[in-house]
């Protein structure tokens, strides 16, 4: 997440050659300002994604306002726990990731208020608990793109200061296909990329801003490869410690 908008990449793995891979679904619009992405049992994502869209309609027809993505988070992880609890209901299995735009202007402390719309992203786990991230993956391949964001993270957060959201949005896409690099081959039937704003909403991107943005990609790593290679075979020059001396020529020799 950026400081006014966020990124969502997911990976389209199809099971068949013959499987048609857009039927893939793993973004899941939950309300007008939340998005949910799941890793796991597709049929009990399906079902938790219905409870939780049904407790924001709820929550907007009792209230008269639109529920925080915490709040939101907070359910996920009560249904979450009821079923590993219950004897009649085993635990649900999937991972879910809600991510959307909060305003916290009446903030605790735990995050500074300001006065536009914050992304937030939430991780709930099976066993009902839930945990805030600035950046996150769930999934099969998990471990080698967090240890990527882990390490990226607050470099590529830097380019984001200062920037218009359109700007940064185009930063924080770029970021999430570098991440998915780490595990797949990127082009437009691989991954699914999502973006979301307090202006614009949520949008999928398409695929022609797919293949420009992997294009781009795709040069920088060749730019950086040729600078690390250079500044590589420096190093080894130096290390050899070469000193410039007479040259041996047989006809020069007595």
């Amino acid at each position: 997440k950026g400081e006014h908008c966020l990124a969502i990449g997911v990976e389209r793995r199809s099971v068949s050659k013959l499987q048609i891979p857009a039927t893939i679904r793993k973004i899941y619009q939950v309300d007008a300002h939340v998005v949910g992405v799941g890793a796991g049992l597709s049929a009990d994502m399906r079902v938790l994604v219905d409870k939780i869209r049904l407790e924001a309609l709820s929550f907007r027809m009792n209230f008269e306002d639109c529920p925080t993505v915490e709040y939101l988070a907070r359910f996920t992880g009560d249904v979450m726990l009821d079923s590993t609890v219950d004897s009649d209901a085993r635990p649900y299995g999937c991972s879910l990731i809600l991510t959307g735009m909060d305003l916290l202007a009446n903030a605790t402390g735990r995050q500074a208020a300001k006065p536009y719309p914050v992304p937030r992203i939430f991780l709930c786990e099976p066993s009902g608990g839930i945990r805030e991230w600035k950046a996150v993956a769930i999934g099969r391949n998990s471990q080698t793109v967090n240890e990527y964001l882990e390490n990226n993270y607050d470099v590529n957060f830097k380019y984001l200061e200062g920037k218009d959201p359109q700007v940064e949005e185009r930063i924080l896409c770029e970021f999430v296909l570098a991440a998915l690099m780490e595990i797949t081959p990127v082009n437009c039937n691989t991954v699914e990329v999502a973006t979301m704003n307090a202006d614009r909403g949520v949008r999928l991107l398409q695929d022609n801003e797919l293949e420009v943005m992997v294009d781009n990609l795709l040069k920088q790593n060749a730019e950086l490869r040729e600078q690390v290679a250079s500044a590589a075979f420096q190093e080894k020059l130096k290390s050899l410690e070469i000193q410039d001396r007479d040259i041996y020529h047989p006809q020069a020799a007595d």
